[in-house]
């Protein structure tokens, strides 16, 4: 037997949704009432329609009650044991997100009774007590999703409640970037100083923090002036990592032949602090190391960066605008998108998306040097055949 009805809902459009109630017969397990409850549906038919969908599957034998009294945290547990080919960097993030918010938020709710409401509530609480930005918010409900999906997959629960959810609007932070006067003032600031390699590459390759801090020299190809990018930096450990961050990410950049002459520079560098270090120096083969040989931790490159901002005296940006101002000085150039976005290890559609402010731009300008060619051969042959 089946009950569907209307609920009042604030964020929405029409003021209400649709839930069902259904009763499936009685819990082997337990001897009591099987009931299932879903709500979120926008019509009442999508409720009918996910309510026989329920009583089919149910009646074949393809739900499965989850186990008595399992908590969120417990399913988590579960969750990352799974979990054993994710990134070490990525599966950091994660613990931190489940430390500090979800397991105190929802660890201790029965996985069973969990809904979409308790999910709303959750991240409300986020936004209004923590003041967590959109960001971190969206990122949260995302890992929500993935552990309720894996929930679903493994026949704990009928359904991934996460789904009911509206992911958190994010509020994107404006991109940030320098002409090419503040790009020439930074530089010519920060010139002297043993980082300016890494600044330069920056602005000059588009690279992320991550992968230039982890470049060797075997990744320098001086012959035909290509840098190759396939390992990062691990952020809070030091230590190389030879993954990269997507499959887009591992690619091959052409170099100017100022920034390969400025490459050669600072391996003679190196080599000199070597040969004066001797058995002390650490070798890892980086391009920008320590003056022992080591990595360089990503904090204290930024230390030297916001320094010699502050001292240049341009506009401030973050060490990833550089290579939005990379990006952004190849599109204004009239380079072709896909081809940046290789550079760049994006695919084009996110090139296209994190750059869409510059695309009409660039578009007017095509439409106007089309357009003065194209009238222009058109009078020149008119010219002669009159």
């Amino acid at each position: 037997m089946a009950f569907i009805s209307k609920y009042p809902v604030k964020n929405s459009k029409k003021g209400y949704k649709w839930y069902f109630r259904v009763y499936l017969g009685v819990d082997p397990a337990t001897g009591k009432r099987l009931q299932k409850l879903q709500r979120g549906f926008e019509t009442k038919k999508e409720a009918e329609a996910a309510c026989s969908e329920l009583v089919k599957k149910y009646s074949q034998g393809a739900i499965v009650t989850p186990p008595k009294k399992l908590l969120f945290h417990e399913l988590i547990e579960k969750w990352i044991l799974s979990k054993n080919k994710i990134r070490d960097v990525t599966l950091k993030k994660y613990q931190l997100l489940l430390k500090n918010h979800i397991v105190p938020g929802l660890g201790y709710i029965e996985v069973a009774k969990l809904t979409d409401e308790h999910l709303n509530r959750f991240y409300n609480e986020l936004k209004v007590k923590k003041n967590l930005s959109s960001t971190s918010i969206n990122d949260i409900h995302k890992l929500c999703k993935q552990i309720l999906s894996y929930a679903v997959k493994k026949k704990i629960l009928i359904e991934n409640v996460a789904t009911l959810v509206e992911a958190p609007q994010i509020n994107k932070k404006q991109i940030q970037i320098w002409n090419y006067e503040d790009c020439r003032t930074f530089l010519d600031c920060v010139k002297e100083h043993r980082e300016y390699i890494a600044f330069l590459i920056a602005l000059t390759t588009g690279m992320r923090q991550s992968e230039i801090l982890a470049l060797t020299w075997k990744h320098v190809n001086f012959e035909r002036n290509i840098i190759s990018v396939d390992q990062t930096l691990e952020r809070g450990k030091n230590a190389l990592n030879p993954k990269v961050k997507s499959k887009n990410s591992q690619r091959s950049i052409r170099v100017d032949q100022e920034t390969m002459l400025e490459l050669k520079r600072q391996k003679r560098r190196i080599m000199k602090e070597k040969m004066f270090l001797g058995q002390e120096y650490l070798d890892y083969d980086l391009v920008i190391p320590t003056s022992k040989g080591t990595p360089i931790s990503q904090r204290n490159l930024l230390r030297t960066f916001y320094r010699y901002i502050k001292k240049s005296g341009v506009r401030k940006i973050d060490f990833h605008d550089m290579r939005h101002t990379h990006a952004s000085m190849l599109l204004q150039n009239g380079a072709n998108p896909k081809a940046v976005s290789e550079r760049l290890g994006h695919d084009t559609r996110t090139l296209m998306q994190t750059y869409a402010h510059i695309m009409p731009n660039i578009q007017e300008e095509i439409a106007a040097d089309f357009g003065s060619t194209f009238y222009q051969q058109k009078q020149q042959k008119n010219r002669k055949t009159n």
